[in-house]
C-alpha cells in the first residue's frame, strides 16, 4: 500500500474503472481491455443474475440524475462531480443547464480518456470545465484554476461522489474520511453532498462469491478492488450534515413516483447512497 502513486493517469494498457462503467451503462468502453474486464465480471454470476453489474451501474446513474434535480430544486446552481467517468446518458450538465442556463459544472477524472471525451463534448460550453486530477488530492483539485474559475465556494455547490470511493486506495495510515472532509468542509451552507458506495452487509450469502470474483477482476485487470462497506461506514461520510434522505438502497434515494425495485433484487442491495445538506 505504501507504493501507491497518486496523480492523474493516462492508462492504455489495461482496463479502467471508467471504461468498465461505460460498458455497463451500454457504451462501447474505451478499449478492448474494458470490454473484456466487464465480460469477466459476469462469468461467476448465476444466469438469472447475470445482469446485476449493469443494473447496479444504471441505478447509480439514475441516482446521480435525481440528486442533481434535487439540488436544482433546492436552489443550487454549481456542480462538482468527482470521478465522472465517460460522458454517456445522464451527464450533470445535461440535467442542470437546460432549465438553468446559469448553472456551472466541473467534471473531474483521473484517467485521460474520459477527460478528453468530455472536453470534446463540451467545446463551446463556457460554463463547464473538465479537470484531469486525482480525487485523493483534494488540495490540487480545489485550487485548480479551472475549478476556481467556474465555482464560487462561498455559494452552494452540489458535490457528487458517485461510486468513486468504492475504488479509492490510500497509502498506509491515510484516512478516506479525512480526504472526503477536505471537500465537504469547503461547502457553503445550502450545498448538497451526494454519495454512493458499494455496500455488502445486506447481500444474500449466495451473492457474495460472485461479488468477490468481481472485486478480484477489478484488482487484477484494473488495479484496484471494488470495496464493499457496511451502512454505518457509509453514514460516517455524512457526519456534521443533515441527511435529506436516509442512507439506503440507491433506487430508494429520492425515489421517483411509481419507481419500485424488489428488495430481493441483488442489484438493488449492492449499493447505498444518500444526499445531505450543509447547514449554516
Amino acid at each position: 500500500m505504501t507504493g501507491i502513486v497518486y496523480g492523474p493517469r493516462h492508462t492504455t494498457d489495461r482496463a479502467t474503472c471508467g471504461g468498465v462503467y461505460d460498458v455497463q451503462l451500454g457504451g462501447g468502453g474505451h478499449t478492448a481491455h474494458d470490454r473484456e474486464a466487464a465480460r469477466r465480471m459476469l462469468e461467476e454470476f448465476p444466469p438469472e443474475h447475470r445482469g446485476v453489474p449493469e443494473a447496479v451501474a444504471r441505478f447509480n446513474r439514475q441516482f446521480l440524475v435525481r440528486s442533481v434535480r434535487y439540488a436544482l430544486n433546492s436552489g443550487v446552481r454549481q456542480f462538482l462531480e468527482l470521478g465522472c467517468g465517460f460522458p454517456r446518458w445522464g451527464n450533470v450538465h445535461e440535467i442542470a443547464q437546460p432549465g438553468q442556463p446559469d448553472a456551472r459544472v466541473v467534471y473531474v477524472d483521473y484517467e485521460q480518456a474520459p477527460v478528453d471525451e468530455y472536453r470534446k463534448l463540451l467545446t463551446g460550453n463556457a460554463k463547464t470545465a473538465v479537470v484531469h486530477a486525482d480525487v485523493r488530492e483534494p488540495e490540487t483539485i480545489l485550487e485548480d484554476s479551472a475549478v476556481q474559475a467556474q465555482l464560487d465556494f462561498s455559494e452552494p455547490v452540489w458535490l457528487g461522489m458517485l461510486c468513486v470511493l468504492s475504488f479509492v486506495q490510500l497509502r498506509e495510515g491515510e484516512d478516506l474520511y479525512e480526504v472526503v472532509r477536505q471537500y465537504t468542509d469547503k461547502l457553503a451552507p445550502g450545498s448538497c453532498f451526494a454519495l454512493s458506495l458499494g455496500c455488502g452487509d445486506d447481500l444474500p450469502a449466495e451473492a457474495l462469491p460472485p461479488f468477490i470474483t468481481l472485486s478480484q477482476v477489478y484488482e487484477r485487470d484494473v488495479g484496484t478492488p471494488f470495496v464493499l462497506r457496511n451502512v454505518s461506514q457509509v453514514e460516517r461520510f455524512f457526519d456534521g450534515m443533515t441527511l435529506a434522505t436516509p442512507v439506503t438502497y440507491l433506487p430508494d434515494c429520492l425515489p421517483e413516483p411509481g419507481n419500485h425495485v424488489s428488495h430481493a433484487d441483488w442489484a438493488k442491495r449492492t449499493m447505498r447512497g444518500g444526499v445531505a445538506l450543509v447547514d449554516s
